[in-house]
């Protein structure tokens, strides 16, 4: 058993049921309803629901390495890419965030810290153990 992918997977968890209720309800329905161009609107679906089943397989992923179900050697390079994935959106977040017009509460609101935390206990996790 691996703590730090099960500790990963629990904020992965997290990060997948928000993108994918919260996220759902405040960004994508609106968009959908918005007015403008239909292919961009398709686009930003697609990305919205590759997003969610990339953070759901990770998730699957962290949980089975955790718990010793899958060998986290034999899936090393999976999960370095997990981990850099996570940890990429943090800082796009992080630069979207500080190079927006957002005021420094809604800055501080966006995902990076829990992208932040998957990326760096799954890295943790692979190369401690």
């Amino acid at each position: 058993m691996n703590l730090f992918y099960l500790f990963a997977a629990i904020a992965a968890l997290l990060a997948c049921v928000g993108h994918l209720t919260y996220g759902y309800r405040r960004y994508l329905q609106p968009m959908r309803s918005a007015a403008f161009d239909s292919k961009a609107k398709v686009a930003i679906h697609s990305v919205f629901n590759a997003l969610g089943i990339f953070q759901l397989l990770s998730t699957l992923m962290l949980l089975a390495c955790g718990l010793g179900w899958i060998s986290s050697m034999q899936n090393f390079s999976l999960l370095l890419f997990i981990a850099l994935n996570y940890v990429l959106f943090a800082l796009w977040q992080l630069y979207i965030g500080f190079t927006s017009d957002l005021n420094l509460i809604s800055r501080l609101l966006l995902q990076w810290p829990l992208f932040f935390s998957v990326g760096l206990l799954t890295l943790l996790g692979a190369l401690l153990h």
